[in-house]
């Protein structure tokens, strides 16, 4: 956590850290140069390093530097407050593009004689001085270069809205209608060096370094104020999905009170998202309504976890939650929010019945509107990415480095996909499941590596098949089955005749009727196929789960195989032939597994009972 000490605050600054800028500063960058005096923080300046070979800076130094580097360090705000504003390094500052006045004749006059260092020292000498109208010019030159966003005078919310030190000393004290109140946190007055980020997407010290136009420069943040402030009590709560009634979507609904007259709005969110991400999408929802708000609910994790953890969170960019784009955006809409909020929990037994009121009209079904995250939604100017360098720990920063090298496999193309092989999976099995959870169980060790190759590309779309053909010229006739339609994976496996695909999968379901009659064989699409590792038969034991994903694993190789067959080695294939070769691969699957179990000594015979339940009829005497 070298970095972290070395770009803390003056005050809390080793004595190493004073050591280190001294080496720092003798080897920065020749073109431009850069005064001496104009040194002042590696980060919160556009100057650098020197890149060649004659700097003789220590390795450990190089290594720390280049970190920051890396994993994109550098100031990031959403709106600075005055304090930060004037704190600021005013030479090579952040926020100007053009470094040509900082070396001028009367710069160093206002360096040396004037003594100015900070945006602040700059704002107070145009204040004052009325004699040296030379230098007082060229300082009104540099003023009017700092981009508005990061102006001393040009502070863009002045709404009241944000806490004050007086109120957060008060919401420590426990004062309850203050706890009850959300903090937009929109204006950041701590010093600067408390705002430098680190990891993210946002290429803060790149854009620094090439001198290209960063968010700091875009448009300032206004957020509208509701002159009316009407005060609205919202009334809200959610019906998870049960499978059951067939709902597999939560349910929620919001009841606004205003001047005595009710208005009952009924939203569904869909059910792959978490509990706590389906209420922040509601209270989202709430938000969008204009004046003061109230809100209140019988969800109480969800509600405190936004009123007390979301400011420390943010901090550390949503370490530990894994919908973080949820946080995020609740975080956006408290900003812009045009008024007061609150949230508190419901107590009275009035708000008791309105609840649940709310609550039968839920269960009685009706039409809603559906709402889902929209992660493009967040205007720039508000994004916040990464965590705050002051607020790091060298076990938050391990996670960072994980979760920034952690990427989803696949382009949007593949990322649709999976997205319909989820939706799929929730339809006919009542399973809700993650991506990653789709890529890591279809590599379990009851899927063959062949399989898992097939089903990644399938995943992909690389299979070279029909659609494949029609994008190269000549190669068009090589796009079609024999008889006439386009090859795409779901006609080869789901429907192709001539690749006994129905066939084989008739034989396949005829077996498992006579195996399990009470349970009924799960008709396949092709993105079940694609998902084939997170299958479940509602709740069927694991083995019974087992002999279907390797019943299905089997017949989908098969049938993939007498495709190629035909194709490459111009083998034709019958009904009766399809049957026998089905036959013999699941014996000869039974006779592997028999096997290695008969060499279990402790275990064995369990295994043997629940390999004769797994396959039934279709075992040979010789092995029953």
């Amino acid at each position: 956590m070298w970095l972290k000490k070395y770009l803390a605050p003056l005050d809390e600054r080793p004595i190493w850290a004073f050591v280190t800028d001294q080496i720092v500063f003798k080897y920065t960058q020749k073109t431009p140069a850069v005064n001496d005096r104009n040194k002042i923080n590696w980060a919160l300046q556009t100057w650098d390093i020197t890149e060649t070979k004659e700097r003789k800076i220590p390795n450990y130094i190089k290594e720390m530097l280049k970190i920051g580097r890396k994993y994109n360090i550098g100031y990031d705000t959403i709106v600075a407050g005055k304090d930060q504003r004037r704190q600021m390094p005013l030479w090579h500052h952040v926020g100007v593009l053009d470094n040509h006045s900082w070396n001028k004749k009367l710069a160093s006059c206002l360096r040396l004689t004037h003594k100015i260092r900070t945006v602040g020292d700059l704002e107070d000498y145009i204040e004052k001085d009325s004699r040296h109208w030379h230098c007082k010019r060229l300082a009104r030159i540099i003023m009017n270069k700092i981009p508005p966003r990061l102006h001393p005078s040009k502070l863009e919310i002045e709404d009241n809205l944000d806490f004050t030190p007086r109120r957060l000393r008060m919401e420590k004290e426990g004062n309850n209608e203050i706890q009850d109140t959300l903090d937009p946190n929109t204006i950041d007055n701590r010093s600067p060096e408390k705002a430098i980020h680190i990891f993210g997407s946002y290429k803060r010290y790149k854009n620094r370094k090439e001198k290209k136009e960063s968010r700091l420069l875009k448009t300032p943040i206004k957020r509208k104020v509701d002159k009316s402030h009407s005060k609205i009590n919202v009334y809200y709560t959610i019906l998870e999905p049960e499978t059951k009634n067939n709902r597999t979507w939560y349910t929620g609904a919001i009841r606004t009170t205003i001047d005595e007259t009710d208005e009952t709005k009924t939203y569904r969110i869909n059910s792959n998202l978490s509990k706590e991400t389906a209420d922040i999408l509601i209270v989202i929802e709430a938000l969008k309504i204009k004046g003061d708000i109230h809100i209140k609910t019988n969800r109480i994790e969800t509600m405190k976890d936004i009123k007390l953890n979301i400011k420390r969170w943010e901090k550390e960019d949503f370490l530990q939650k894994e919908d973080r784009e949820a946080w995020r955006a609740i975080a956006y809409q408290l900003r812009l929010h045009e008024g007061e909020t609150k949230i508190s929990k419901i107590e009275t037994e009035e708000e008791i019945d309105i609840i649940k009121k709310i609550t039968k009209t839920l269960e009685n079904g009706g039409p809603a509107e559906s709402i889902w995250l929209n992660k493009e939604e967040i205007p720039e100017p508000f994004k916040l990415e990464g965590s705050e360098l002051a607020e790091l720990t060298q076990k938050k920063a391990y996670k960072m480095i994980l979760r920034q090298r952690k990427r989803q496999p696949g382009n949007d193309a593949t990322k649709r996909r999976i997205e319909k092989t989820k939706e799929e999976l929730l339809r006919k099995t009542g399973t809700c499941i993650t991506r990653n959870d789709i890529w890591i169980n279809n590599g379990k060790r009851i899927i063959p590596p062949k399989v898992n190759d097939f089903l990644w590309k399938l995943c992909h779309d690389k299979h070279k098949i029909g659609p494949w053909f029609l994008k190269i010229k000549g190669w068009e006739n090589k796009a079609h089955c024999k008889c006439g339609k386009l090859e795409t994976m779901n006609y080869i496996i789901m429907e192709c005749s001539l690749n006994q695909g129905p066939t084989i999968w008739n034989y396949m379901k005829n077996k498992w009727k006579q195996t399990f009659s009470k349970t009924q064989w799960l008709q396949l699409t092709i993105e079940l196929i694609r998902g084939l590792g997170s299958i479940q038969l509602g709740k069927s034991p694991r083995w019974m789960n087992k002999a279907y994903i390797e019943r299905v694993t089997e017949a989908t190789w098969l049938i993939w195989t007498i495709r190629n067959n035909q194709i490459f080695n111009k083998r034709e294939m019958t009904i009766e032939l399809a049957t026998k070769m089905i036959e013999r691969t699941l014996q000869v699957k039974i006779e592997t597994e028999w096997t290695y179990i008969t060499n279990i000594k402790d275990t064995g015979h369990k295994d043997k009972k629940t390999l004769i339940k797994k396959w039934g009829k279709i075992m040979t005497k010789e092995n029953k």
